[in-house]
């Protein structure tokens, strides 16, 4: 932009010199053009930036951790002028860390044309990642004035944890478990007994299928326990981070997901708590299948972390004390709570504590 202008003003300097020495009309027209033709240009720029229109996709609403998403940019110029540089101002960052990096795309806006660009972007951690169009930036047909347009677009990608684990030593208990050898046809109060076998109906949890009955049978049979379990289990998450060393954050959110996974392959129900610093209040969703943890991991994604370690942990002990379910507290090394008794989950960063 500069240089454009400074080429201008030279230009014009050489014509007056040039009409100082010679009288010629045709230099005293080209000094008029000069003049009025950047002023035209200018108001016919700043006239078509409102005829230009951006829109984002996304290849993918949710990916793993460490998979690449493309963010398709999408320039729609309706106007008479066309901008060789045409620049948008984009930020994309994880909403859990704020570790926002700015990039400046170029895209040559052709009048009364579509042009597209795509940026690809990787994912270290888990969380809601956020691409925004901060603004647009054009310039006129001689490159020396440049126009802002602020924009307020968004779009959100979902990267979410993956991996599982096998843990022998979770508090959990075995009432509601049957053996599958274990057929009992009439009713008991126990609910470690089978109350009824019927044939399988749509929807029903796969865990509850008796395999060996249906093998013999032939159909699909399913086991129908007396009375449901009777415990409450809770995943109380501390949602707490360093910023300076997002890593230890992005494992506890990875053991949550891996420890959830496995409780719902033992057929269990149980519920995933956090506090919330933006509401300051606490969520506490009911998982029993893989599509209501996904639905509790994006609702959790939402939320806002604290800046105090051990807030949920406060928080909730004083509402809801610990001695009515079995709490399990995820949590980092350096929020360890002095009560409760701690589970092996083969991590140097994050705690799992049994608090009753």
């Amino acid at each position: 932009m500069w240089f454009a202008r400074i080429n201008y003003l030279t230009l014009i300097i050489l014509i007056i010199v040039g009409m100082l020495f010679y009288n010629n009309y045709a230099l005293l027209f080209m000094l008029i053009l000069l003049l009025v033709l950047p002023v035209i240009s200018y108001f016919i720029a700043r006239f078509n930036k409102d005829k230009i229109s951006v829109d984002i996709y996304t290849d993918k609403t949710s990916v793993g951790k460490n998979s690449s998403v493309g963010v398709c940019f999408s320039v729609n110029n309706k106007s008479i002028l066309s901008m060789e540089n045409f620049t948008l101002v984009v930020k994309i960052y994880n909403a859990f860390y704020g570790n926002e990096k700015t990039y400046e795309i170029i895209i040559p806006a052709a009048s009364y044309s579509e042009r597209k660009a795509i940026l690809t972007i990787e994912n270290k951690y888990c969380g809601r990642m956020v691409v925004s169009l901060e603004e647009i930036i054009g310039y006129d047909l001689f490159g020396m004035y440049r126009f802002k347009k602020s924009f307020n677009k968004t779009k959100e990608v979902m990267v979410m944890p993956y991996g599982a684990m096998e843990i022998d030593n979770l508090p959990l208990s075995l009432q509601g478990k049957s053996d599958d050898e274990e057929l009992q046809f009439k009713k008991g109060d126990d609910v470690s007994q089978i109350s009824q076998i019927r044939n399988y109906i749509p929807g029903d949890k796969l865990q509850n299928i008796h395999w060996k009955l249906s093998a013999k049978a032939e159909e699909l049979q399913v086991k129908e326990f007396s009375m449901p379990y009777s415990d409450d289990v809770i995943l109380l998450i501390e949602l707490y981070s360093d910023k300076d060393n997002p890593d230890i954050f992005d494992e506890l959110i990875e053991k949550l997901f891996a420890i959830s996974v496995y409780i719902i392959k033992q057929g269990r129900k149980f519920y995933i708590s956090w506090y919330d610093k933006m509401s300051e209040d606490f969520y506490k969703k009911e998982i029993n299948n893989d599509d209501e943890l996904m639905e509790a991991i994006i609702d959790l994604y939402y939320a806002e972390i604290s800046d105090t370690d051990g807030r949920s942990y406060e928080i909730y002990e004083r509402i809801y004390g610990f001695d009515k379910s079995t709490v399990i507290y995820l949590s980092d090394k350096a929020g360890k709570p002095k009560d409760g008794s701690e589970i092996d989950i083969n991590s140097e960063r994050v705690v799992l504590t049994c608090l009753n």
